[in-house]
């Protein structure tokens, strides 16, 4: 069981809260003992990486950004060899406790709800599949082109949702926000 804590590592405080539509939303920290059972590297809510190192001494690991855009980190393991992790993907296995209707549908890609892939907070995140990745992007090429997404159009990219019946409503709601019908 992933074990989440409210304390900074690096200054054993509590931080202050981020704000997302004018709530205040405590900063939570969990190790990352999936991937490292050895409890060594810690993420924080914020997509913040630190690594510690004996008993007292903690580092913030630097992250880096991929030419796509997304967020990564790069650890090394025992033989040399650097292995890498999302960080978005990390906040959301962490973060983001999958339903039973996530697992039912095979959900397993993280979506930026705003299309944003610097806001690496689990407000922004939300488990898909690719089916409605695609619907999503569908969308997204519809209003980049300026394209009117009118009850037509978003009939014609979630109908196969509606007609499935593992969909409710509220879940379609859910997933496609304004697009759904």
């Amino acid at each position: 069981m992933k074990k989440i804590f409210k304390v900074n590592p690096l200054t054993n405080k509590k931080d202050r809260p981020y704000q997302i539509d004018k709530k205040k939303v405590d900063v939570k920290y969990a190790y990352l003992e999936d991937e490292f059972p050895y409890k060594k590297y810690i993420i924080s809510s914020k997509g913040e990486i630190f690594r510690k190192e004996g008993e007292s001494s903690i580092i913030k690991i630097p992250i880096y950004q991929k030419k796509c855009g997304y967020y990564y980190i790069q650890i090394c393991k025992g033989n040399r060899s650097k292995k890498m992790f999302y960080v978005g993907r990390l906040v959301a296995k962490y973060f983001i406790k999958k339903t039973k209707k996530d697992v039912e549908l095979e959900r397993n890609i993280v979506h930026f709800i705003d299309w944003n892939r610097e806001r690496i907070i689990p407000e922004n995140l939300i488990w898909v599949n690719l089916d409605e990745l695609n619907a999503l992007i569908s969308f997204k090429k519809a209003k980049n082109n300026k394209i009117t997404i009118d009850d037509d159009l978003k009939y014609r990219y979630l109908n196969r949702f509606y007609k499935d019946k593992r969909y409710s409503n509220r879940e379609i709601k859910r997933i496609f926000g304004i697009y759904a019908l």
